[in-house]
Formats: C-alpha cells, structure tokens, sequence
C-alpha cells in the first residue's frame, strides 16, 4: 500500500451530459481535493443505491463479494486508489484473514462499491491527488445525500432496467 494515503470520502455519482458517462466523485477532507473517477453506468448504479440506502431483494455483485470475503472470514480493512497511469486509475482492496494481510487488485469503481457495502475506509495515494485531483467539485456533482428523487439516480434505474429486461 502506497506511503500516507489521504482518507476520502465518496461524495456522490455524477452524470457528465457532454459524455453521457458516470463518474464517481472522491473528496480528500483534508486537503480540500476532489477526484472524479469515470466509471460504467452498472458501477455507478452500484455505488448511487449503497449511498440511498435502496437494498435490492436478492444481492448484487458487490453484496455477493463482501458476503464471499465474509463467509472466508476476511475483513476488508480498507480500499485504496493507488495508482493513475496512462489515464486509468488502479485500486486495491486490502484484507486481513488469518493474521495476514493481502491486497487485491481492482477497478476502483469495484472496490469503492465493496467498501461501501463493508463499511471499510476509502484513501487515495497522494500522488494520484496531485495527479488528477480538483481543487473544486465538478459542476455536475451533488453531494450524495442530494441524490435519492433527481434525474441521475432515474437514469441509473433505466440502465438498471434495461441489463434486466437483456438478461431475462
């Protein structure tokens, strides 16, 4: 794990209109940054439901991998954004099982969505805050409590409903 990482907190899902994509939106407390991490519209519904609190009535992927690192009894201690190179963002997820420590590899729209759902922390590397990191909120952005009635979280459900309707 990258040295003194900043604790973040995942301040809402984000719909670029220029772009039609998601993006979740990271905020760096003490330092005053903001890190908007482009993510696919089944991320982004992932992350929206666990910050409104909607539960689905069976569970979704990332309910199933924290039920999976529950049942092998690991805890997931926290996520990290460690790494941005060439306009990808790269992540882990850190766990401790047995007295040891093992951190896996993941897209960050992955592990931000497993963290939620686990209660874990969220950092991210100095270094990708320097990087790529805002000094403000990106226009679009609403903190997440502002999210449950508007329009993104209804397109979020559309997609949602469409992969639906695909699948069956």
């Amino acid at each position: 794990m990258h040295k003194d990482p900043a604790p973040v907190k995942v301040e809402g899902v984000i719909l670029d209109h220029k772009s039609r994509s998601f993006a979740v939106v990271l905020k760096d407390e003490l330092n005053k940054k903001w890190l908007p991490i482009f993510i696919g519209p089944f991320e982004a519904q992932a992350i929206a439901f666990e910050l409104d609190g909607i539960k689905l009535p069976r569970p979704a992927t990332h309910d199933l991998i924290r039920n999976i690192f529950e049942i092998m009894g690991a805890v997931i201690t926290r996520v990290c954004v460690c790494d941005l190179r060439e306009n990808t963002f790269y992540a882990v997820i850190e766990t401790m099982a047995d007295g040891k420590t093992r951190s896996i590899d993941s897209r960050p729209s992955d592990a931000i969505a497993v963290a939620l759902r686990a209660k874990a922390p969220l950092f991210v590397a100095r270094e990708v805050l320097d990087k790529a990191g805002l000094d403000s909120m990106p226009s679009d952005a609403h903190p997440a409590g502002e999210t449950p009635a508007g329009a993104k979280l209804k397109i979020l459900a559309d997609a949602l409903h469409e992969a639906v309707q695909a699948e069956n």
